[in-house]
Formats: structure tokens, C-alpha cells, sequence
């Protein structure tokens, strides 16, 4: 409960949770009812905190236009964001085989040693083409990093997925000139 008290003179916002527990006698009867009031405010306030962190943090995302996605390293299943999978033109759900099968067949290698190095520095870096289910390519730049569990097994990269195909045209315009 969100409570005001007066503290030193002082009145003060805070949250309480509220212990309710019966005390029986030795009839077994319920005799009274002990109330133990736990003050919470600070593990509310960091809750709070944490929360819009994470609202910041998916707002920016959201604005910057980044897909992300978790791939889990010991099931290679993927879960992957909205904006990712509009990035790679298909719908929601789609197997991690689907995203695979998209890269462009001269990319495939860039991407598999991309995935290679990330496993043994913990970063993961590469640009790669992907061909639309429309047939039109479109570039890709993923960044990720790797997690590893207690004995220094990768488990799972956690990354972001920014379409650069107008950056890519526009430079390729540059050199063209």
C-alpha cells in the first residue's frame, strides 16, 4: 500500500506490504490477528527505475528502426523482434531455417565465420545480403554479443539488425561518381 507518513516531523510517500497472520490459542481457536508491516519504498523506486530503462531502451529501438533477436546457442532456436522480421520480409514466428535460407549465397560464408570469431571473442559484427521472398536483395548489418554460462560455453547472442540498403546505395552512388 502506498502510504503518507509522518517521519520527524517530516511527511513522506512510502510503500508498505502488509503480513496479515491469525493467532490461534491453545483451543485452536483464532485469538487475534498479528499485522507485520514490511516497508518496501526502495525496492519500488528500483523497480520504477529499471522499468523506464527498459522503456527508454525499447523506444530508442523502436525509433532507430533495429531488429533484435536472442539466439539461443544450446536449442538454435531464435526469437526475434517485429521490426526484424519486417527487415527480413517475412511474418512472425518464422523458423530460424527461414532467416538462414534469406542470406545471399555469397554471404553464407562472411555470415558462418562471423558467427565462428563471435564464439571465441564475444562479439559478433558482419554485413551481408539477404534476398527478400520478392527476390530483391536488401543489406543487413547484425551486431550481437555472446553469453556464456559457467564453464565458458557460449549459450546465447543477444543482437541487433539495422537494414542498410539505402546507406549501401548511397555509397555505392558515391563511388559511382
Amino acid at each position: 500500500h502506498k502510504l503518507l507518513l509522518v517521519r520527524n516531523g517530516v511527511p513522506e510517500m512510502v510503500f508498505i506490504d502488509f503480513v496479515y497472520e491469525p493467532v490461534k490459542g491453545f483451543d485452536g481457536e483464532i485469538s487475534a490477528i498479528m499485522v507485520i508491516a514490511i516497508d518496501v519504498t526502495e525496492k519500488v523506486f528500483a523497480r520504477r527505475k529499471i522499468e523506464e530503462a527498459e522503456e527508454r531502451a525499447r523506444l530508442a529501438v523502436e525509433a532507430a528502426e533495429i531488429g533484435t533477436f536472442d539466439l539461443d546457442l544450446v536449442t538454435d532456436e531464435i526469437l526475434t523482434s517485429e521490426r526484424f522480421n519486417i527487415i527480413f520480409g517475412v511474418g512472425r514466428d518464422a523458423p530460424r531455417d527461414l532467416f538462414l535460407k534469406a542470406l545471399h549465397p555469397d554471404d553464407v560464408e562472411l555470415r558462418n565465420n562471423a558467427h565462428k570469431t563471435a564464439l571465441t571473442t564475444g562479439k559478433l559484427f558482419y554485413e551481408a545480403r539477404i534476398i527478400w521472398p520478392n527476390g530483391s536483395i536488401r543489406w543487413i548489418r547484425t551486431q550481437g554479443k555472446v553469453y556464456y554460462g559457467s564453464v565458458n560455453k557460449p549459450l546465447r547472442i543477444l543482437g541487433t539488425l539495422l537494414d542498410i540498403t539505402e546507406f549501401k546505395h548511397l555509397q555505392q552512388q558515391k563511388d559511382d561518381f
